[in-house]
């Protein structure tokens, strides 16, 4: 199974406009960010910003069958994107930071989404249990008499 993590950064409140023009330049340099992605060993990745009154937070969602390998990886990346992005990011961290991070409650993922979403796809290479009960491997041929009386 996947790990995932969401990291807190409180931004210096006159670098939320540096932070969203970098912001803008990785989604135009997407195939570059893809490709650090899978040298990081990474799923997913989102970040997010949340600007409240008084503060503002950037927040990052990371999926990886190994978030401590990830970071491991982004540290000696040999990719200019993920130098730059390191520097942005301490350009624009507030001094001080907050002493605790998210915590996870639960993360669920649908098996049968990802594998429609993905081509095929399983996370954690678990099938449903009902995969093998499939004629033929045809999702749908165990369905085409219309009987419904097993559900």
């Amino acid at each position: 199974m996947a790990d995932v993590a969401l990291t807190k950064q409180r931004v210096a409140p006159d670098r939320v406009d540096r932070l969203r023009e970098w912001m803008a330049e990785v989604k135009t340099r997407e195939s570059e960010a893809l490709e650090t992605l899978a040298h990081e060993g990474m799923v997913a990745e989102a970040a997010f910003l949340d600007e409240g009154p008084e503060e503002t937070y950037l927040f990052y969602y990371m999926e990886a069958e190994d978030v401590d390998a990830v970071h491991e990886a982004f540290e000696s990346s040999p990719y200019e994107i993920d130098r730059e992005h390191a520097a942005v990011l301490r350009e624009v961290a507030a001094e001080e930071q907050p002493d605790e991070q998210p915590e996870l409650l639960y993360h669920l993922v649908d098996g049968d989404a990802a594998r429609e979403q993905d081509g095929g796809f399983s996370p954690g290479g678990v099938e449903p249990a009902d995969a093998a009960d499939e004629s033929d491997g045809d999702p749908d041929a165990a369905d085409e008499s219309g009987d419904d009386s097993t559900e």
